[in-house]
């Protein structure tokens, strides 16, 4: 029953996945075509949940997926698409987070291209910054090594964004973004730490 069973899940991953007809060729086949974003959006979310499903056997596609996903975020502008992209990407990067792979997937640059994103935060909707600020943290989580020079760019980008967001005396905080920054902290702290007074300053 067993072997079944892994057969079954062998054979609809690599259907999932099928670099002729899967979801991803899809996603990525379809991103200039407007009409497509509902289905983009949903295929993203169903592979989010399938991920979760199948866990490390991922592993074969996880180069795809996170090509995949980055090409969403820069190619459809939707948050209805960006977003469970990221979300995607952030699932990808936890579920790998001890496999060798890491290494290919090169955290480096996907900081160096999320970091970038805080620049134009303004034209960023709410919504979707908090997912680049909950990547961010992630990446210090995942692969330590390679963020080890960039763990204090980030705890300034997060605590300058905590207090700015706090201390507005024009606008109500931006909850979404309050919570990105948080998930984000929270999970960068998992290997760097800053003391009270490292983090005020």
């Amino acid at each position: 029953m067993l072997l079944t069973l892994d057969l079954c899940l062998a054979l609809h991953t690599s259907l999932v996945f099928s670099k002729d007809f899967g979801l991803l060729v899809f996603v990525r086949k379809s991103l200039s075509i407007d009409e497509f974003r509902d289905c983009r959006e949903e295929a993203l979310k169903f592979l989010c949940v399938f991920l979760e499903k199948i866990g490390q056997k991922i592993t074969p596609y996880s180069l795809d997926i996170k090509n995949t996903c980055t090409s969403v975020y820069t190619k459809d502008k939707a948050a209805k698409c960006r977003i469970p992209a990221l979300e995607l990407l952030i699932k990808l990067l936890q579920t790998l987070r001890s496999s060798r792979l890491m290494d290919e997937l090169r955290v480096g640059e996907l900081f160096t291209k999320f970091y970038g994103e805080l620049a134009l935060k303004a034209k960023i909707p709410d919504t979707v910054l908090e997912k680049v600020y909950e990547l961010l943290g992630v990446l210090g989580e995942v692969h330590p090594t390679e963020m080890i020079n960039n763990s204090d760019k980030l705890f300034r980008a997060f605590l300058g964004e905590l207090k700015t967001q706090m201390t507005s005396t024009v606008r109500e905080p931006k909850l979404a973004v309050l919570a990105g920054c948080l998930k984000g902290l929270a999970s960068l702290m998992c290997n760097f730490t800053k003391s009270m007074e490292e983090g005020i300053a």
